[in-house]
């Protein structure tokens, strides 16, 4: 399967950007961060993740078992693979939490292709989604307090959460003690998929069914440049960052 990739990030109406992403086609590898903890330490821990979980896939790629042709063992080989990156990827930003940056720490969603199936993993409230056959699913659910309260509530009508105050706590972290623990999950590939890995820049500006005007406005290749813009359209008021990835 061929697949189209496109990304990009704005530093919206900030005055610095602390997300960071990057993908290596060759390794199957796509991550977007968005970093927190001032205005240096949010850059810094972004990037420290970003590049963390790529020489950690790089390097792990040397021991991989080439051997592996079984579908079930090729899904379990590559989620393991993503939940030690972000587990290394946590080390790395925890042992530089010191003096100006020591409050720092990092959001992190990343996806690895491997023979028709993605795995993602997430920590924080940066997001990943797939639209298929017109429909947008969210694959990952934010590591919020807003999330929790809101699931604790579920339908009760007498429930009362002030969402408002909780939109952005987190509740999981990189480089937070005791924050990390990542969740992941796998899909199959189909053609025509696209897959979203964004931060909170442009999940806050644009609704599902935003997105989903915007990747369907795109045609047959859907991509991040057309997503950032209609975030930015939108008046995000945060860094806006984005890897559309399209499987043809």
């Amino acid at each position: 399967m061929k697949l189209l990739i496109s990304a990009g990030s704005h530093i919206g109406q900030r005055k610095n950007n602390e997300d960071a992403f990057l993908y290596d086609a060759a390794q199957g590898l796509f991550v977007v961060a968005d970093g927190m903890g001032g205005y240096e330490g949010g850059e810094v821990a972004s990037e420290l993740v970003v590049h963390s979980l790529l020489d950690f896939v790089t390097h792990s790629a040397m021991y991989n078992d080439s051997d592996v042709a079984d579908q079930e063992d090729i899904e379990r080989q590559a989620t393991r693979l993503l939940d030690l990156g972000i587990r290394f990827a946590n080390r790395e930003v925890a042992s530089q939490r010191k003096a100006r940056l020591a409050q720092m720490g990092s959001t992190v969603v990343a996806a690895i292709i491997r023979q028709g199936m993605l795995v993602v993993g997430h920590v924080g409230d940066s997001r990943a989604y797939c639209y298929r056959r017109g429909e947008l699913r969210a694959l990952t659910q934010d590591h919020s307090l807003y999330t929790e309260l809101k699931l604790a509530a579920g339908d009760d009508p007498h429930a009362y959460v002030d969402y408002g105050e909780t939109g952005h706590v987190l509740t999981r972290a990189i480089g937070v003690p005791g924050m990390c623990l990542p969740d992941l999950a796998s899909y199959p590939l189909e053609s025509g998929d696209t897959f979203v890995l964004c931060t909170d820049g442009l999940s806050d500006a644009l609704p599902d069914a935003r997105i989903a005007e915007a990747l369907d406005a795109c045609g047959a290749a859907p991509n991040a440049e057309t997503l950032i813009a209609a975030a930015l359209e939108a008046d995000a008021d945060d860094n806006v960052t984005a890897i559309v990835i399209h499987c043809i």
